[in-house]
């Protein structure tokens, strides 16, 4: 159950980052679980947005998550995601057909892509939801994008199973080549001058 002090917030809350992944905040990058409500937290479209709340939840030992190694989808490092995480990609040549530039696919849609798996971590896991005034797609492990919580503004489509095997069969959203990896470079740059 999530938890927010006192308060639970119920399991069906999908998304969350599990702890030790860096999000980019004004003031650098900074592990989520050390977010407090009232930190400002940098956005792929909204700038930088002040955290809301802070879930937390704790996963039993060998719990199912998705093992994105570092470098595939610009990480800098081994990212783990919830099966149910948001995260936002570039639709590649895709957008001609889906009228969209960016789109949110489950993590689990992209096991068996890219190098992505699956992982049973032995210990407990614990995992961090960030909450927004409405949702938006945060930075983390420098290049991959994970949808917050928030009032959703419809901002960017979350694509069901189906959708996303379409889109992904067009795109190939790897590496540090693409313009999401450019824009992720850039970030990186302006939180150092920053910190």
């Amino acid at each position: 159950m999530w938890t927010d002090g006192a308060q639970g917030i119920g399991a069906a809350a999908a998304g969350g980052i599990v702890a030790g992944s860096l999000v980019a905040t004004e003031a650098g990058w900074r592990p989520v679980e050390t977010l407090q409500p009232g930190a400002r937290v940098a956005t792929f479209g909204g700038g930088l947005r002040a955290v809301t709340r802070v879930m937390r939840q704790q996963l039993p030992a060998g719990a199912a998550l998705v093992h994105v190694p570092g470098g595939c989808l610009s990480a800098c490092a081994d990212l783990a995601l919830l099966p149910d995480q948001p995260v936002l990609l570039a639709t590649g040549s895709a957008e001609r057909v889906m009228e969209e530039a960016h789109a949110f696919v489950w993590a689990r849609a992209l096991v068996g892509r890219f190098g992505i798996g699956r992982l049973h971590p032995g210990l407990p896991v614990e995992v961090v939801q960030v909450g927004l005034e409405t949702a938006e797609a945060l930075w983390v492990n420098s290049g991959v994008l994970l949808r917050s919580e928030g009032a959703d503004d419809g901002f960017y489509p979350l694509l069901s199973a189906r959708e996303a095997e379409a889109m992904l069969a067009f795109s190939e959203p790897v590496g540090r080549s693409g313009s999401m990896a450019r824009i992720a470079a850039d970030l990186g740059r302006r939180l150092a001058r920053a910190a």
